[in-house]
């Protein structure tokens, strides 16, 4: 296909040279392809075994794969939020050194237990997707420090969440939580107080720009008094 004398690059063409890159500037360790409208995970992306960041947002994928759990055992980092993922594996657990699962804006109703599965687990995004139930044995899940869970339909934060002793930062906003732990509780009105002195923080600097902004306009107009009067 030809424009303007140049040929278009294809998905595939982009997905080929992404994947190029990933081998060729970064050793493997790093595959970004996001937002290059993809359905499905690349299958070449199965023989990258030493992967350890693998950005997949803003794509138009529907699930992840069982058999690229199994493949990327080293993988640290996997980004798939907003894209239309609807389904996990229960063999995600297989993913064990992974430190950051980030699922927002997605079609998620439901987690599999094997979320609840790995060690090394410290962030996990999962905002704004239609989950209603968390698992139970998410109290397993005793490594993770963040957990965002934002506009979702969850009523009911498990006794066992608890468990997560190392967790810091808990976000239920837009949530009809009916019942939780005291300590999830306080964690999730921390994070709400602290979002509530940044939008305090930033309408007040927004406040002092525009005071400032206004004294220096006449500060000009005082000093240029011809100029302001033409």
């Amino acid at each position: 296909m030809q424009e303007d004398g140049e040929e278009v690059p294809t998905r595939e063409a982009d997905v080929l040279e992404r994947l190029r890159d990933a081998e060729t500037k970064h050793e493997g360790l790093v595959a970004n392809l996001a937002n290059i409208g993809l359905p499905f995970i690349p299958v070449e992306i199965k023989s990258m075994r030493m992967l350890r960041t693998l950005n997949l947002r803003g794509n138009a994928l529907t699930f992840l794969p069982t058999e690229l759990c199994h493949s990327l055992r080293v993988l640290e980092v996997l980004n798939m939020s907003y894209n239309s993922v609807s389904y996990l594996p229960e063999n995600v657990s297989a993913l064990i050194m992974l430190r950051q699962l980030l699922l927002g804006h997605n079609e998620l109703v439901e987690l599999p237990d094997g979320l609840c599965k790995l060690p090394n687990l410290q962030e996990l995004r999962l905002e704004k997707n239609r989950i209603e139930n968390l698992p139970l044995t998410i109290g397993s899940l005793t490594g993770l420090e963040a957990l965002y869970l934002a506009h979702n339909r969850i009523t009911l934060m498990p006794p066992q969440s608890v468990h997560m002793t190392a967790l810091a930062t808990l976000d239920l906003t837009g949530n009809p939580v009916e019942a939780m732990p005291s300590r999830m509780r306080r964690l999730d009105n921390m994070n709400a107080l602290l979002h509530s002195k940044q939008k305090r923080q930033a309408l007040i600097s927004r406040a002092n720009n525009v005071r400032l902004s206004v004294k220096a306009a006449i500060m000009r107009d005082v000093m240029n008094p011809q100029q302001a009067d033409r």
